[in-house]
């Protein structure tokens, strides 16, 4: 009897990005706010580390995730773009959910999975989030949502705009992503 060999699946990779706003990683974490878990919702441009969007929400559903990802898309304008980030998250849940397939086919907007068991490939939001816990969420106790989410937005405009990344060369998020870097 003959042998025959399958033809091997399709091998995943860790994203990648040479350029600003070609892979966008997609995940969220919980926040203790005056007793309960919110969610932060942190969406990551993979090649400069910029925080290109984020929500704290008290659920995490797909609906959650997909206003968080249509908010971050038309602040920077790619509604109208031809080409348009690459979402990157987990197997999670919420990021497998039809309704955030079609809401992203719709918009246009392919999305990736990480491999299965292997965190690695979102290691740059993972690094972010612990970043902002250690830096910001654990050094405080929010009285509401609102006064989190306006502290929280402070410190993400210190991430973006004045903290320097090692990992980017010492420069900020903003500057990588904008080219200011090269010089």
């Amino acid at each position: 009897k003959e042998h025959r060999f399958l033809r091997p699946r399709k091998l995943f990779e860790r994203p990648n990005a040479n350029l600003p706003h070609q892979h966008w990683l997609v995940d969220l974490t919980y926040i203790l706010i005056e007793g309960l878990f919110w969610y932060l919702i942190g969406i990551i441009d993979l090649f400069s580390r910029y925080i290109v969007g984020w929500e704290l929400s008290p659920s995490s559903t797909a609906r959650d995730v997909e206003r968080t990802i249509d908010f971050a898309l038309a602040e920077w304008s790619f509604h109208d773009k031809e080409i348009k980030p690459i979402i990157h998250s987990d197997n999670g849940p919420q990021m497998k959910a039809k309704s955030l397939k079609k809401f992203l086919r719709d918009l246009g907007v392919l999305n990736e999975y990480s491999r299965p068991h292997t965190p690695q490939d979102l290691a740059v939001l993972e690094r972010f989030f612990r970043t902002a816990k250690q830096e910001e969420v654990y050094r405080q106790e929010y009285l509401g949502p609102f006064e989190a989410r306006n502290s929280l937005a402070q410190f993400f405009d210190y991430y973006n705009h004045r903290r320097p990344h090692q990992g980017i060369g010492n420069v900020t998020p903003y500057d990588k992503l904008m080219g200011y870097d090269i010089g």
